[in-house]
């Protein structure tokens, strides 16, 4: 192999190592650096909210999809919660459940769009209940418990999606 080969041969391997490094910081930001776990959550009537007024975050999707995907996470005090992923969120204050389902038909009206009822999951850390997500039945984003040492009063959560 002539040096000019040899020079493109490493130059070329460089830039791959170099690649294959910004990839796996990029996974560690958006996961915690593995120390981040899934949550568990289970689908549940809406009744089981009540008429809670509780943190709420809309998310909507963004990106090649044909149309945009609509979801809220309501959490409770004290729980810090961050969006990632082809998905933005916006703090809407604190809702209830019945103000939730009203905002999401307005958004449904104004974007000419059916997406069905909003799917009501609770989302557990630890046997606890620390969050709901109601979401169109196309959107399933997961949520991330990002501090699992903390005490479930006081956690940081990360939706991601997809």
């Amino acid at each position: 192999m002539n040096s000019m080969n040899m020079k493109t041969a490493w130059m070329t391997a460089g830039a791959l190592a170099a690649a294959l490094a910004i990839l796996l910081l990029a996974g560690c930001a958006t996961t915690g650096g593995g120390s981040a776990t899934a949550l568990t959550a289970r689908q549940v009537d809406g009744a089981a909210l009540g008429s809670q007024r509780l943190d709420t975050i809309r998310v909507e999707t963004f990106g090649p999809n044909i149309q945009q995907l609509y979801g809220y996470f309501l959490y409770r005090d004290g729980i810090t919660v961050n969006v990632t992923g082809r998905i933005t969120g916006k703090n809407l204050g604190r809702m209830t459940l019945a103000e939730v389902r009203q905002d999401y038909q307005r958004l449904l009206r104004e974007n000419m769009i059916y997406g069905g009822n909003l799917v009501i999951r609770e989302v557990l850390r630890g046997g606890m209940v620390v969050g709901y997500s109601a979401n169109m039945p196309a959107l399933n984003y997961t949520v991330w418990n990002m501090t699992p040492d903390a005490p479930a009063a006081n956690a940081t959560l990360q939706l991601t999606f997809p």
